[in-house]
Parts: C-alpha cells; structure tokens; sequence
C-alpha cells in the first residue's frame, strides 16, 4: 500500500478543508500510510483528523522532511493566496499532485492586486502551470481548455477534473424527510464575502441580489457559515448589507453552523447551489464561477439534500437532471420559485431516495479516485 503525505495550503491546515478532512479519513479506512505533514502555527487550530500529523517549524524544515523522507507521494491541497508555496513544491518534489481550489484568470494582475493587496499568486501559478505536474482542479475541463490553455503554456494532459466528493461515513440518513409546498426552506451553504468589491471583477453583489429575490417571494430562504465566518460577519462592517437582512427580512437568517454535522441541515428541504437567478452576472468571476464545482455540492448530499440549481451551472445541472436529485430551474423560473417547490410530497420522498443512491457513486472510492493514487 502507498506511503502518502498530505500538504495543506500554505503548509498550514484550515479546518474548512473539507478535501482533506474527506481524503484523510479514507485513507485511513482504507490502510494507507498517510500523514498530514504542515507547519507549526503560533495559534495551532485544533485538529481532528483520522490520520497521524506532523508539525515542523518553518518551510524550509519542511521542505527536508518532503525531499527526505520514504514516501510514494504528496499530494498538496492549494487555493488563492497560497500558489507560491505550491510553486515551491513543484521545484523541489517530485512526486507531487497538487489540487487546486480557486482562479479567476480572467481578472488581470492589477485588479487582483487591488481586491487581494497582493499579486504573488500571478507568478505562482504560472510556475506551478507550467512545471508539467498532475494538476487535479475543481474545474471543468471545457473551461481550462478554453481559459487557462490559452492564457499559460500549458499540457492539457496534466490537468484533471476532480470535483469535491462525499465520505461515506458522513451520508447522513434525514428524520424529517416530510414536505410541504407552501412552507419550504432553502439552505446556501459557504463562507460570505462583502459586497463592496467592483462588480465587474467579482459581483458578489449578486449573491444579495438572490438573496431578495427569493425572499421577496416569501421562501425562508438561509445562509449557514461555519463559526468563524460567522463571527466576522456579524462584527464586520463590510457585512452590514448582509446583516440588514439577517436583522430585517423575515425569510433570510445567517446561522452559525458547524463542519460535517448534518443536524444542522436536517429541517431544510433544498441546498441551493451558488446563485439561482446568473441573468445578471456578468463579472469577470463569473465564468470561472458557473464551471467550477465546489464543496457545497458534496455537503448537501451528505445531508440528504436535494438540490436546486440554475441551468447555468452545466456541469451540475446536468447531473441533477440525469440522476434526478433535485430540481433544475432558469432565470425565469428563479422570478417564481414558488410555483416550481410545488411539488408533491411524493416527489420530493422520491429525489431523498435518488440523493442516497447517487451520493453512493459521488464518494471517494476506488474510481474516483483513481486520478490521484494510480
């Protein structure tokens, strides 16, 4: 069996990995030797991961330990802000897959700058692009074909899809699966940004937007942000948008959440993905955005949620569609949402039974993955 290291961004550990939380437990429910090897922090999150961790003082001792160690491979979890790091492993190791979480190559290097008051990731991605490693992303290949193809010299052959995948261990089994049309409560998972961005480089102006419209139309519509996120913005004033509507919208509440915990979830009936009405966005995000498939996807199938998505969003509106786990709407539909919920309670028992089923084959596994551990 491979002896793995897991690399977390930055080589320092984030408890909102979900990736590696997931990746960790199977590997460890499957014998493999793996550890989580990361960089000592002076305010250590506290860690509770399946496999045994290694904590080093500084990159360059971690650097020795990765170039010294008997391994079989590292495979480096990577995301905006971190990509020099990623760089730097792809100098100096060799066997190495890197999974990358977010780019927007549409935005230029001075408008990165100006929103991220950085722009090293520019260059390290360009390295880590063209260093002629396994890239395995969350985004699909028709977009790196058509965007990252053409803005870095890149080999198509090393990039792979490899969207978020559930953890068996985590399928969640609902005790309230009853359903009732003129009462339905939708649920958007993930982390909140503010508003005061430029909207033509990152609209997230368009995630209130929806928020209103839904509302508007009397649907508890919910945002649950895990505890830190929610603290941020709840005493933020960059989130005083947000926090209006928490304060005075009757159908909309920010809720404190907490990781893989689907109890959470359970009096909710659709995990709304992304954004439901998209005729407005337009950013220069907004491409990199309907491609990409994130982590909410698998965190409502582990909670047994139906989904309910924009046609926009191709990739997982066609697999709502084909495995029938939850309801596909457009922009106009998004204007009269109440008339697409109503639907039976039967129908909606039928999509529970279709996510439980579905969520099966959309979990870590042999198959899936294959990309990395082949």
């Amino acid at each position: 069996m491979k002896k793995i290291i897991i690399v977390p961004p930055n080589g320092k550990f984030k408890s909102q990995d979900f990736f590696i939380h997931r990746l960790s437990e199977y590997l460890y429910i499957n014998n493999y030797e793996a550890k989580l090897v990361k960089i000592k922090e002076d305010f250590d999150e506290e860690i509770c991961l399946s496999i045994p961790i290694i904590s080093l003082d500084n990159v360059e001792h971690l650097l020795f330990y990765l170039t010294t160690s008997n391994f079989d491979l590292i495979i480096h979890r990577c995301w905006m802000h971190s990509y020099s790091f990623a760089a730097l492993l792809s100098q100096h190791c060799s066997n190495v897959v890197f999974y990358i979480k977010d780019w927007f190559a549409e935005i230029s290097r001075e408008q990165y700058k100006l929103i991220y008051h950085t722009d090293s990731d520019y260059d390290g991605i360009k390295t880590l692009f063209e260093s002629n490693k396994k890239i395995l992303t969350h985004y699909t290949m028709e977009y790196i074909i058509a965007i990252w193809s053409k803005k870095y010299c890149i080999d198509i052959n090393n990039f792979t899809f490899f969207p978020e995948y559930t953890i068996k261990s985590k399928h969640h089994i609902r005790i309230n699966t009853s359903y009732d049309s003129k009462n339905v409560k939708l649920l958007l998972l993930g982390s909140l940004f503010p508003t005061c961005n430029p909207t033509e480089i990152c609209n997230q102006r368009q995630v209130l937007n929806d928020i209103k419209l839904i509302t508007s139309q009397k649907i508890q519509f919910d945002r649950m942000v895990l505890e830190k996120t929610y603290d941020n913005v709840m005493n933020s004033p960059l989130y005083i948008d947000y926090k209006y509507e928490h304060l005075f919208n009757s159908y909309f509440n920010i809720i404190q959440g907490s990781a893989f915990n689907s109890k959470d979830t359970e009096y909710y009936h659709f995990g709304v993905y992304q954004l439901l009405d998209v005729s407005n966005y337009d950013s220069k995000d907004a491409n990199s955005t309907l491609h990409a498939v994130v982590s909410k996807f698998a965190n409502y199938l582990e909670a047994g949620l139906p989904i309910l998505v924009n046609e926009n969003f191709k990739y997982i509106s066609a697999i709502v569609k084909k495995y029938d786990i939850g309801i596909v709407i457009s922009n106009n539909e998004a204007k009269d949402l109440k008339c697409v919920l109503n639907i039976e309670e039967g129908r909606y028992q039928t999509l529970i039974s279709n996510v439980y089923i579905f969520r099966d084959m959309y979990s870590y596994n042999f198959e899936t993955l294959k990309s990395i551990l082949s």
